[in-house]
């Protein structure tokens, strides 16, 4: 089934739908699931996981955004991660080595699937989902621009 996935962007990216799904952030730094060097896309299942997953970042919470809605068609493959196989400290800093070499062997794999869904360390029993933009099927994603929205100033303290 379709499905829609939701995506938040520094603001200077507003309207530019390309930028929304190259994964140009995943070059200049790491993450919970990659290593710097690596294009990837963190989408998020709602709006909101989106601008929570934005507040746990180590550079903080910026008063705007670029909101873009990405569309998945049924035919993009995709996988989930289950979360036995993950180390039972995955939520933290600490396994952070872990993850990333999930996520790495997935992005250098045999490129069986454009997105791995993995569940959000900030609401476990939600879904974010990683897309691969150097996928064959990544073309098929598409990306809406939702313009600027703006953060709620109680989450700038």
């Amino acid at each position: 089934m379709t499905v829609e996935l939701y995506r938040l962007a520094d603001r200077r990216y507003e309207g530019d739908l390309v930028q929304a799904l190259a994964g140009i952030g995943g070059l200049l730094g790491p993450a919970r699931w990659h290593v710097k060097g690596y294009r990837i896309v963190y989408l998020a299942t709602s709006l909101s996981l989106a601008t929570l997953e934005m507040k746990v970042q180590d550079m903080g919470m910026k008063p705007a955004y670029a909101a873009f809605k990405i569309i998945v068609p049924d035919a993009v493959s995709r996988r989930p991660i289950d979360k036995a196989d993950l180390p039972a400290n995955w939520r933290t800093r600490e396994a952070y080595p872990e993850c990333q070499a999930l996520g790495v062997a997935w992005l250098t794999g045999a490129q069986e699937t454009a997105l791995l869904l993995v569940p959000s360390a900030v609401v476990p029993s939600e879904t974010n989902y990683l897309l691969n933009p150097a996928h064959a099927q990544a073309g098929l994603i598409k990306a809406i621009s939702l313009g600027i929205v703006s953060t709620d100033a109680r989450l700038l303290r």
